[in-house]
């Protein structure tokens, strides 16, 4: 078995470990559906790996909305915490990597841009609860991704140093974040993520089935 070169794997959540691009997107045309707005995917794409209540600020802001964002965003997650517990579903091949990582003994992270409440819905839906040594939502700091704020606390909770630090991403703005971070960064191109600068990425995996690892994992090292 070949030396690791990381000590820890963090993982976005969203696009990375669970399908759900696609309830975000429909949560968010019923949302704003009852103000006569039909949301086009390019609304929405240009949001991803942000904070669900950054989007309903700009699109409040976009389409000129009279409410408030803090009106608002109660609603928007009552439908997706809904949306997940009936409909969420791991990446093809996600959870299977992720044990492997923990065969490997390779500490996890996961830092999602997702509120608290949805981040244990996953957790306790794929039985992943115990899974991770340190659990990050982007409603505990200050600045979300693309700022390298949310990597940098999951690293600090793992007493990692940032360069021994990998994340896996799909989006745009997370793999910025990692790469601000100082961290390896995997650009997972998942099939519900299109229209994703994923370039500044250090490799980029469209398969967890087909990856053998590298450079994560021991037996990928080449």
């Amino acid at each position: 078995m070949g030396r690791k070169l990381y000590q820890t794997v963090i993982f976005d959540m969203d696009g990375v470990l669970t399908d759900s691009e696609p309830l975000h997107v429909q949560a968010e045309k019923e949302t704003f559906a009852s103000f006569g707005v039909t949301l086009k995917p390019s609304d929405l794409y240009r949001y991803m790996g942000r904070t669900p209540r950054i989007l309903i600020q700009g699109i409040i802001e976009q389409y000129g909305l009279n409410i408030h964002a803090d009106a608002l965003y109660p609603r928007h997650s009552e439908r997706l915490r809904n949306l997940y517990r009936s409909r969420a579903e791991p990446i093809p091949g996600a959870l299977e990597f992720l044990r492997r990582c923990l065969r490997q003994g390779l500490k996890l992270g996961l830092a999602s841009s997702s509120e608290m409440n949805l981040i244990r819905i996953v957790l306790q839906k794929f039985q992943l609860k115990d899974s991770f040594h340190a659990v990050t939502s982007g409603d505990e700091v200050g600045r979300v991704k693309p700022d390298p704020d949310i990597f940098l606390l999951t690293a600090k909770k793992l007493n990692c140093p940032p360069k021994r630090c990998a994340v896996i991403e799909d989006s745009g703005a997370g793999v910025r974040a990692a790469k601000a971070a100082g961290m390896f960064c995997v650009g997972f191109k998942g099939i519900n993520s299109p229209e994703q600068d994923l370039s500044p990425a250090d490799i980029q995996v469209d398969d967890f089935r087909s990856w053998d690892g590298y450079p994560l994992l021991s037996e990928g090292v080449r």
